[in-house]
């Protein structure tokens, strides 16, 4: 029985310490978002931001600094300010954690500039804001710049892994206020190059699993002169390069599409011409130059 009295004495005790002790308020941080309420006046009541400098854009509070305090001193600050314009002010405040982020994100982006959101925000959310990544992004070897303390350190990100489901969305890196997203311009190693008779011939992204054919088809496939059975394929794997030559329409004719190797950046297809086009493209270049010729000569003789 007296250990059962001490028990409950102890117990009542260590309540009555917890009640009164302080509570630990949230202090303000630049970043913070306060939602002030003044009930009956909206032109007073706002939601406002606590700028990297400490002060907010409030229209009683210019320049005076609030970094530091807590919620209820920020209460006590205001009211006596209210009072000036408004009768017994019922002023409620609330402090939300959710901080804003500050980044600067250039390079290959739509709208690149300084950009203020609230967190928790990931790279592609980044990436969103400056109106997303243009044609020309490198999106394999994205880059974050960190501060960390008087250090920087950049992350490198692939986000193709990601955008091609190779890898999860959630290991996506998180943003942190300050951090520099520079998204680089991808060079001739970052494309597949496609040339010779086909549509559109240009540098091309390769997809993860894309072959010969895929990519053939990225440059709007075959012109009417171009021969698919004598198509050159150029690779470089493990430091070497390698030409081949491949029978594409035989090879699909013959139900082998398996047997299409996939590229990689930096790989090059050239698809040939027929013999005879080839032969005729001769002469129409013979004719081109003649008529030019003579057309120069014409000119010049009536100058």
């Amino acid at each position: 029985m007296p250990f059962r009295r001490i028990f409950f004495s102890v117990l009542l005790s260590v309540l009555l310490l917890a009640l009164e002790a302080p509570s630990q308020e949230l202090r303000l941080e630049p970043g913070h978002i306060i939602n002030i309420t003044v009930l009956g006046y909206p032109e007073l009541s706002q939601s406002v931001v606590v700028r990297q400098d400490g002060t907010v854009d409030y229209p009683l509070l210019a320049n005076i600094p609030v970094f530091g305090m807590t919620q209820t001193e920020f209460s006590d600050m205001l009211y006596p300010l209210l009072t000036r314009y408004v009768e017994r002010p019922r002023l409620f405040v609330f402090v939300s954690e959710h901080k804003m982020l500050t980044l600067r994100i250039q390079g290959q982006v739509n709208q690149p500039g300084i950009y203020s959101a609230p967190g928790p925000m990931d790279i592609q959310g980044a990436l969103s804001l400056a109106g997303g990544p243009t044609e020309m992004a490198d999106l394999e070897h994205i880059g974050i710049i960190r501060r960390l303390g008087d250090l920087e350190r950049e992350l490198t990100i692939d986000l193709r892994d990601f955008l091609e489901g190779d890898a999860p969305l959630t290991s996506l890196p998180m943003m942190e206020d300050g951090d520099v997203v520079l998204v680089r311009t991808m060079d001739i190693r970052s494309y597949v190059r496609v040339m010779g008779a086909v549509r559109l011939p240009g540098n091309y992204i390769a997809l993860k699993g894309s072959n010969i054919i895929d990519m053939i088809n990225q440059a709007g496939g075959v012109s009417p002169l171009g021969n698919l059975n004598d198509v050159v394929f150029v690779s470089r794997r493990d430091g070497k390069y390698r030409v081949e030559e491949y029978h594409l329409r035989a090879m699909i004719e013959a139900g082998e599409d398996v047997l299409i190797p996939e590229v990689q950046s930096g790989d090059v297809i050239v698809v040939s011409e027929y013999a005879e086009w080839k032969q005729l493209s001769f002469w129409a270049r013979t004719v081109r130059d003649l008529v030019m010729l003579v057309s120069s000569a014409i000119i010049l003789s009536r100058l």
